[in-house]
């Protein structure tokens, strides 16, 4: 065999194990996701966890993404170190990578967070930065979802 042939050969065989690598986190972030929304957060966070490691470089947005997942799983466990652990996580992960929307999901997380500890003036200042330094055109859902937590906590 040719050292071009084999460099093209060792490039195809890479591309494919890339895609099926792809394939199987993106199997993984559904089952854990389908496991979350049924209240199996220990299950589903394992997934999250194990699809965090099959991936050979995540994006900031990616793993910024996955970390908010785990943390909520925590939060609603009332495991609130572990859940503020991951945020802050999310968030160091959103800045690194300039990932404007990443981080003011983050940071609404870690809002959320501190305001099931008590520290209602943290939480709300946290809220107001994902505002300010999430807010894009491109996610309007983030918007929504800081405002309703805003809203919540002005109720209380």
């Amino acid at each position: 065999m040719s050292e071009s042939t084999a460099g093209a050969r060792s490039q195809h065989l890479r591309l494919v194990d890339t895609s099926a690598r792809q394939a199987s986190t993106n199997a993984l972030i559904e089952e854990a996701r389908s496991l979350d929304k049924l209240g199996r957060r220990g299950e589903a966070r394992a997934l999250y966890e194990q699809a965090m490691r099959t991936m050979a470089a995540p994006s900031p947005s990616m793993a910024s993404m996955l970390l908010r997942w785990i943390a909520r799983t925590y939060e609603v466990d009332a495991d609130y170190r572990a859940a503020e652990d991951c945020a802050i996580a999310a968030v160091a992960t959103a800045e690194l990578g300039d990932e404007r929307n990443a981080l003011g999901h983050a940071l609404n997380v870690l809002a959320a967070v501190r305001w099931r500890q008590g520290d209602l003036d943290h939480a709300e200042q946290l809220f107001q930065e994902a505002l300010e330094r999430g807010t894009s055109s491109t996610d309007p859902r983030l918007q929504v979802d800081v405002m309703t937590n805003l809203g919540t906590m002005a109720s209380i």
